[in-house]
């Protein structure tokens, strides 16, 4: 039975509990938190007695019996916390983006690697059904060669949120880099997952909200060797009127076209028509969450690698801030 202690009782550490909660192999002995009140309402609403509730990362690793810690903060805190978590010879998963600039991303993967400790990156975005759905079926033969996708995801929610509205996480309205960097690990990471590794990066930007301090539209074309496309990404479309966070993929090949629509129906296109591999699926993000951490346990008990390791989160990185810098310079960015 592996222990965890989770540190950051904010609105992301529910599908945390939630997952471990589902793990057979695993469970949440410890829950760490700054703010008494946010520890409190979380360890009541999940069972955390409150002998094993901290509010000092310090005293939990010496404290509590744990042999995992579970990073669920804001990325600013990741480098102090996955310094004391590595110190403390505990293994780690870090909640994504794994820091705020690239070098400090690289300096967390040297602690955990130095350490002789495990790190992968909470990456769920590859565990959700319907990319799943999509890698599998990329992997059946059923498609073609690629040469151009379109990845979409819209949402209407940077407009919405004026001062006096609650939000779940305040904190975006003052992020300087916002949707590109807080989801953009996310889409970012499908692309690789999907496609492989792009080697240029061209994207523009804009700032359509005016409650925010990022970002909230961002489109990014990537090209790869022999293919290419593009991800279009809003967090202030009217076309998601009415509807949740809505995802779309649309794949053409050398002799079909795949697309992926938002309730994860995938329909495949030839010159012969039209044909649905598969109805509805269910997207929500807790199994995900489940899903991820399972993988996580299994190659702690088998020692093979995390998908989302500290040095494949790397390249994920890479990319989101290429984005930026290829937005700021208004140049096409070679990833070396």
């Amino acid at each position: 039975m592996w222990n965890v202690g989770l540190v950051g009782a904010g609105y992301i550490s529910g599908q945390h509990l939630q997952g471990w909660g589902k793990q057979q192999n695993a469970r949440v002995v410890a829950l760490c938190d700054l703010d008494p009140q946010k520890l409190h309402e979380r360890g009541e609403e999940f069972g955390i007695p409150k002998h094993a509730r901290y509010t000092d990362i310090d005293d939990m690793l010496a404290s509590a019996d744990i042999d995992i810690v579970d990073i669920s903060t804001q990325p600013s805190t990741h480098l102090m916390l996955v310094r004391k978590a590595a110190t403390a010879n505990k293994h780690i998963m870090c909640q994504k983006p794994l820091a705020p600039t690239y070098a400090e991303a690289e300096e967390i993967v040297e602690i955990a690697r130095n350490a002789g400790v495990r790190l992968m990156v909470t990456e769920n975005w590859r565990w959700l059904a319907t990319m799943q759905n999509v890698k599998k079926i990329m992997q059946s033969g059923q498609l073609g060669v690629p040469f151009y996708a379109k990845y979409s995801t819209l949402n209407y929610f940077t407009p919405k949120i004026s001062p006096e509205k609650q939000i779940a996480q305040p904190y975006f309205r003052e992020m300087p880099q916002l949707v590109m960097y807080e989801m953009g690990t996310h889409w970012f990471d499908i692309w690789r997952y999907l496609f492989g590794e792009p080697n240029r990066v061209t994207a523009e930007m804009q700032r359509i909200s005016p409650y925010i301090k990022g970002e909230d539209v961002g489109t990014v074309l990537l090209g790869h060797d022999n293919f290419h496309g593009l991800m279009e990404k809003s967090w202030a479309s009217r076309r998601s009127f009415g509807k949740p966070h809505t995802e779309h993929l649309f794949i053409e090949t050398d002799r079909n076209s795949l697309i992926l629509f938002g309730d994860g129906t995938v329909n495949l296109l030839d010159e012969h028509g039209e044909t649905k591999l598969n109805g509805p699926l269910k997207t929500m993000s807790d199994d995900s969450f489940y899903k991820l951490q399972a993988h996580f346990l299994t190659c702690l008990d088998t020692g093979c690698a995390f998908q989302t390791d500290g040095e494949d989160n790397l390249k994920t990185l890479r990319l989101v801030f290429a984005a930026y810098e290829s937005a700021k310079r208004g140049e096409t960015i070679k990833i070396k």
